[in-house]
C-alpha cells in the first residue's frame, strides 16, 4: 500500500530525512528505458525557482519518476510546470532527490510551504 503524499511527508519530517524543499519549473522532460507497471518512466531538468527550506547552490536539478512517484501515477510533466522536489542528504551529504510532487500536490499535503523561512519539523531548517 502506498502512502498519501501528505502521509509521505509526515513520515520523512518525523524521522527528520529532509534536508531541503524547492520549487522549480520544468525545462525539459525525457522518457527513460527503466517501464513501471502502468507507464514508463520519466527524468526532468529543471530550473529552481524558490528555496522554500534547507539550502541548495545550484540553478537547476534533475528529477525523476522514481517508484513512489510512478504508484501515484503523476501525469508526464510539461516544461513549465511547477513541481516541489524534497531533498534528503545521502552518506557522504550530497543532496538527493526523496520526494517530488506537482506543486499542488505538494502544498496541498503540507500547507506550511504557504510560509517561507518556516525551520522543518524537528527544528531543522533555516
Amino acid at each position: 500500500m502506498s502512502l498519501t503524499p501528505q502521509e509521505q511527508l509526515a513520515s520523512d519530517y518525523k524521522a527528520g530525512v529532509i534536508a531541503t524543499v524547492t520549487l522549480v519549473q520544468v525545462t525539459k522532460v525525457s522518457l527513460i528505458d527503466v517501464v513501471f507497471v502502468g507507464g514508463n518512466s520519466w527524468q526532468a531538468s529543471a530550473s529552481v525557482q524558490r528555496v522554500l527550506r534547507g539550502a541548495y547552490p545550484e540553478r537547476t536539478m534533475l528529477f525523476d519518476q522514481g517508484p513512489s512517484i510512478c504508484n501515484r501515477k503523476y501525469p508526464l510533466p510539461s516544461i513549465g510546470d511547477q513541481w516541489v522536489v524534497f531533498l534528503s542528504k545521502n552518506e557522504h551529504g550530497d543532496q538527493i532527490v526523496r520526494e517530488a510532487y506537482p506543486a499542488d500536490v505538494a502544498y496541498a499535503a503540507d500547507p506550511s510551504l504557504y510560509t517561507v523561512d518556516v525551520p522543518l519539523p524537528g527544528g531543522k531548517g533555516r
